[in-house]
């Protein structure tokens, strides 16, 4: 067993893609209960006590910017988001103030994501076996978000080429990575298309709508 540090829990939360698939849209602005996904996801950070949330932003950065306007979140614009996600996760990395511990890594169209899911996934990250320094969450064999990542392993990430970050890394540093095993599929419901929004639906129930103004392009 490990300890997670006690010197801050940070959080890095990835925002800035096109939406190409839903109609070019912002998909952490889909509202489930009337709010934002984006904003729940917030929510559920500030309750386990996360001190820094650094927001990446790209595509439909004012939209999302004037939904999180009253949060405490630390923006970062990626001026090229089409790079693909691995830019966006290497500064929003580099914005960490260094002194920080734990970082959580998320995906801000979570939709399902609550404060009690990343309580199971911090107990589980403290409980990761020696010699790891990330957690990822499994379900049914298939990894899910956030990350967790020590410090060490947050630095040693930045050291890396720009091509081998992400999952590329996972696999570059397997042994050091835990897959963590949960039926919890919150960690999976990610947003990507049309179908993804009716699976939701029909599967656990709860519905996501577009804010009414949105349209698709």
């Amino acid at each position: 067993m490990q300890t997670g540090s006690s010197q801050g829990l940070t959080a890095v939360v990835l925002a800035a893609g096109a939406g190409r698939r839903v109609g070019h849209r912002a998909k952490c602005l889909l509202r489930l209960d009337g709010v934002p996904l984006i904003r729940r996801q917030l929510a559920a950070l500030a309750d386990v006590g996360v001190q820094t949330v650094v927001l990446v932003l790209g595509h439909h950065a004012s939209e999302i910017a004037a939904a999180v306007a009253d949060s405490p979140v630390t923006t970062v614009i990626n001026p090229d988001p089409d790079r693909g996600p691995a830019t966006s996760l290497r500064m929003g990395l580099a914005a960490v103030p260094d002194h920080l511990g734990t970082t959580l890594v998320s995906l801000a169209d979570l939709a399902l994501i609550n404060a009690q899911d990343l309580r199971e996934l911090l107990h589980a990250f403290d409980q990761r076996p020696f010699g790891t320094d990330c957690l990822v969450p499994s379900v049914a064999g298939q990894p899910g978000h956030p990350l967790v990542l020590d410090a060490a392993a947050r630095r040693a990430w930045l050291r890396l080429p720009l091509y081998r970050s992400g999952p590329q890394w996972q696999a570059l540093g397997s042994t050091r990575v835990h897959h963590w095993p949960t039926d919890n599929g919150h960690y999976r419901w990610d947003i990507d298309t049309p179908q993804d929004i009716e699976d939701l639906a029909r599967y656990t129930g709860h519905i996501c709508q577009w804010p009414r103004h949105e349209r698709a392009l």
